[in-house]
């Protein structure tokens, strides 16, 4: 007698894509900023124990919100989310200090625009202060050149809130720290560029995407 029988075996080949998308909008949220919405750079500090503070003219704290335009590949699975910035050279911080104060990214409402931002919006940028709301943070290590340097941050895809987010047209995120910025001569922060800068040192979201594709072989076997 004979009998055949068709196995069919799945194999799935993984291709990776990294789509690196550059900021369209950003702020730094401080009350005495001279142009919040065209500053060349980025800041982030805080008064030793929290880097949020309700946005008003004292302002314990100051923080820098960052957009991005999403684009998703259709049939593809993301995998890797990270943000990118490029750091000022000789930071007012050392590794030590970036241990005790990291540098945190949360999310916030994107639904702003840098041309017409103002300092009364700021309320609408102000991220959740929850552990919850935390996507990702990272200590730097203070390099030992005078050179501008890269940081990036992964973010945390288990995050049912930045999944849902990535999902959208657009994504904003907040840069906060703790790092104490008091009696530093205002140099203990994270500076970094903004989409004003050249375009090299302006802050990217990278995403990596992967893609399966089954394909079905037939085995046979007779007796």
């Amino acid at each position: 007698m004979l009998a055949t029988m068709l196995a069919l075996t799945l194999a799935s080949t993984q291709a990776s894509e990294t789509q690196t998308l550059t900021a369209t909008d950003d702020l730094w949220v401080y009350s005495q900023a001279t142009d919040q919405n065209q500053n060349t750079f980025l800041r982030a500090w805080g008064n030793g124990e929290s880097g949020l503070a309700e946005p008003d003219p004292a302002m314990a704290a100051s923080w820098s919100v960052v957009k991005f335009e999403l684009s998703p590949k259709e049939g593809m699975v993301l995998k890797e989310a990270r943000l990118r910035i490029h750091h000022v050279a000789q930071p007012g911080w050392t590794t030590e200090e970036s241990k005790k104060w990291p540098l945190e990214v949360r999310l916030v409402n994107p639904a702003f625009k840098s041309q017409t931002w103002t300092f009364g919006e700021a309320k609408d940028v102000t991220p959740a202060a929850t552990k919850e709301a935390l996507l990702g943070s990272l200590s730097p290590e203070a390099p030992t050149n005078e050179e501008t340097f890269a940081i990036e941050i992964p973010l945390s895809l288990e995050n049912a809130s930045l999944t849902e987010a990535l999902g959208k047209p657009a994504i904003a995120f907040a840069f906060t720290s703790a790092m104490d910025v008091r009696e530093s001569e205002m140099k203990r922060m994270y500076k970094f560029y903004g989409r004003a800068a050249e375009e090299a040192l302006r802050p990217n979201l990278i995403l990596v995407w992967d893609k399966q594709e089954a394909r079905a072989t037939g085995a046979s076997r007779s007796r």
